[in-house]
């Protein structure tokens, strides 16, 4: 079992809403929240190509100075959403919970490592003005936008012991219902954009499910809407209160929302912990660039002039270091070298594939320089072992040039 600590290293929408109406909100599955150690959760960490320059962190001073007061006023408006953090706080809803020994204990995990705390954060930076967006249109407590912290620590390639993959940790099954393409090519559970959706769609939809109670909606995403739904009926049954603080849903669910609300607090009140948030600009970090056709993600981070894990990092849906041959032929490029990316679009000759994949998933790769089994296992989201057993390994050793089945 993890300890304690690990747990902190981890966590068309009508067309969506369309697939998953098709089933009883009721029967989808549980998505419990990864959890990982420090080494796989950094695996993937890059300080963020942000496009405004760095101005002195959020502290406790402007903190102050955006509490003093709140009107109407447009000026104002803006001043106080000039960081994604305070845009964040003012969209919150749900209230302050009761006095509870769990928020505390969470909060503190996060607080005596402020470190690592900022390093996720901060890879959350490059998602957040997306997700906050996305659940403002949808009139959603802003809290929500906090939830991957929770679920997989904003690191899109993190994947649970129950196969929950990506920052909101669908499972395959939920996944599909909601339309995340699922292939030997793409993973959408990983992309930002068809995932931040679909689980939005999804939480809207269990909002609606417990009228508008969006701690039975929140909680249910994790512990399935059909486990919530029991506990309220046993509740009843007792003549005891149904609201989320009085039900018995399940052990790992006592500590999902006492997370939820510790992270929250955290950043509403950063000053009181002595933590810093990190500068994340309120504004978009990336864009979409339609392509012409299939490109290899190293040939994208040399035209667009950026890092090969920064592409990878906000393109994590794509499992064989291409986009996907049938599409969709996009990418997304931070915001900053957006139109320089698609400038040299236009002369470049794009790269093809050395991996040809079949028709069952299976494919043939190439050992390139600087790989290892653990590497080419989580590039293709496959495992070591089933690697060693498709290729006949019995250790960890691969040479250059070797060709290896992936499966």
């Amino acid at each position: 079992m993890k300890t304690p600590i690990s747990i902190l290293f981890l966590a068309s929408s009508v067309f969506l809403f369309g697939c998953s109406s098709l089933q009883n909100v009721d029967d989808y599955k549980p998505m419990p929240a990864a959890t990982a150690d420090a080494n796989t959760t950094q695996q993937h960490f890059s300080e963020p190509i942000f496009s405004t320059p760095k101005p002195p962190i959020f502290s406790a001073q402007s903190t102050a100075e955006g509490k003093q007061k709140k009107t109407n006023s447009h000026t104002e408006t803006a001043a106080t959403n000039k960081d994604i953090w305070n845009r964040i706080r003012n969209g919150y809803q749900l209230g302050t919970p009761p006095q509870q020994a769990a928020i505390e204990r969470y909060r503190n995990q996060y607080v005596t490592h402020p470190h690592l705390t900022k390093e996720i954060l901060l890879r959350g930076g490059r998602y957040l003005h997306f997700i906050v967006e996305e659940a403002e249109k949808r009139n959603m407590p802003l809290e929500v936008a906090l939830l991957p912290m929770v679920e997989s620590a904003f690191d899109p390639f993190v994947v649970s012991s129950g196969k929950a993959a990506g920052p909101w940790q669908f499972i395959p099954s939920t996944g599909k219902a909601f339309g995340l393409t699922q292939n030997a090519w793409q993973d959408d559970r990983r992309d930002i954009i068809a995932s931040t959706r679909a689980a939005l769609d999804y939480l809207q939809q269990i909002a609606n499910r417990f009228d508008g109670d969006w701690l039975l909606a929140i909680a249910s995403y994790n512990a399935g809407p059909g486990n919530v739904s029991r506990a309220i009926r046993r509740n009843q049954a007792r003549g005891l209160p149904t609201d989320y603080w009085s039900l018995s849903i399940s052990a790992e669910n006592d500590a999902y929302l006492p997370k939820l609300f510790a992270v929250a607090d955290i950043v509403r009140h950063p000053e009181k912990y002595n933590l810093t948030l990190p500068h994340v600009p309120n504004e978009p970090y990336f864009k979409v660039v339609r392509l012409p056709s299939q490109i290899s993600l190293q040939q994208a981070a040399e035209l667009a002039g950026i890092s090969e894990e920064e592409v990878k990092l906000l393109n994590a849906s794509f499992k064989q270091g291409y986009t996907s041959p049938n599409g969709p032929h996009r990418l997304l490029v931070p915001v900053a070298q957006a139109g320089h990316f698609h400038e040299r679009l236009q002369t470049a000759t794009l790269h093809k594939p050395r991996k040809v994949v079949a028709s069952n998933g299976q494919g043939q790769y190439t050992v390139q320089s600087g790989d290892s089994l653990s590497l080419i296992a989580q590039r293709f989201n496959t495992t070591v072992v089933a690697l060693q057993q498709a290729n006949g390994i019995n250790n960890h050793h691969i040479l250059v040039g070797q060709s290896l089945t992936i499966r």
